[in-house]
């Protein structure tokens, strides 16, 4: 039985990804450094902001603190969500369909409290998720691949973690997913098919995404 969909944020929900290789290159590039994607990206999602930063510091070499590093990042991926920020196609859609099903939705995200308040200064994410955003901040800054993020919106929505159902991007995002007990959508808006093997099926957009099958 499914009665709950709890969605990843970048990446799932918003067309954020390029937004953050946008910012992950300016940030490396004003450090003489270049980001590479390949060797990164895979690590870097889902994870919340500080860990994040801590994985920077030591595949690059920063000489800042992972507080610091977190500080810069957070900034230069504000000013790209005032301008550019959307929602992914098909994800409005999608979410009625959920709505009309009788279905709860909520989000899980890596991101802190503080982008969290500059998405919803773009896009009306509170409006949609009344009262079911959680972030890593609610588990201690725990991010992906750990399923305490997970476990803890089941708890809030008051539904067994089998009875979810989750959607994310990314490989930690899967595995947290999976770690927690749930079903998982990959979707392939970030990463390729083939990292996102380990979900319960793997898509190309929400349009290819069959509730009854859950």
């Amino acid at each position: 039985m499914l009665r709950a969909i709890i969605f990843d944020m970048d990446g799932v929900i918003l067309d954020s990804e390029r937004l953050w290789n946008q910012m992950a290159h300016a940030h490396l590039r004003s450090k003489g450094k270049e980001f590479d994607s390949a060797r990164s990206k895979h690590h870097l999602s889902g994870r919340s902001m500080l860990e994040a930063s801590r994985i920077l510091k030591e595949h690059y070499g920063l000489e800042e603190s992972p507080e610091e590093i977190t500080r810069e990042r957070i900034a230069l991926v504000k000013e790209l969500y005032r301008e550019h920020l959307a929602f992914i196609k098909g994800f409005p859609a999608f979410l009625e369909r959920a709505h009309a099903r009788g279905l709860l939705a909520a989000v899980a995200t890596g991101s802190n409290y503080e982008l969290l308040a500059a998405v919803q200064e773009r896009l009306p994410i509170d409006d949609l998720f009344p009262g079911r955003i959680y972030s890593s901040d609610d588990v201690g800054g725990k991010g992906k691949p750990d399923p305490a993020l997970f476990l803890y919106a089941a708890r809030q929505l008051n539904v067994p973690p089998a009875e979810c159902l989750v959607i994310e991007d990314a490989p930690n995002g899967i595995e947290a997913a999976r770690r927690a007990g749930m079903r998982v959508v990959g979707i392939a808006t970030s990463f390729p098919h083939e990292l996102l093997k380990d979900a319960t099926i793997v898509v190309d957009s929400f349009a290819e995404i069959d509730l009854d099958a859950f």
